[in-house]
């Protein structure tokens, strides 16, 4: 089961050891996808610590991506 974390919890985890963020009000883990993430690692790293369901959205990911993302769900 997934845990429940404040946004300020999110916030402290804003570095490439512990990169959380959030979109769509769930929190992801996504070190693990820092090497294989096909916009690189700077785009995940400049969101980490931070809610980044706007950014997510705006580039228009695929069904693809996002069923890949449950991989990643923490909260």
């Amino acid at each position: 089961m997934a845990g429940v974390y404040s946004l300020r919890d999110v916030a402290e985890h804003n570095t490439a050891e512990e990169p959380w963020l959030i979109i769509d009000d769930k929190v992801y883990n996504v070190k693990k996808l820092l090497p294989d993430h096909p916009g690189g690692e700077f785009i995940l790293l400049s969101n980490a610590g931070k809610n980044a369901t706007t950014a997510f959205e705006r580039k228009g990911h695929s069904e693809n991506a996002k069923r890949w993302m449950k991989d990643f769900q923490i909260g």
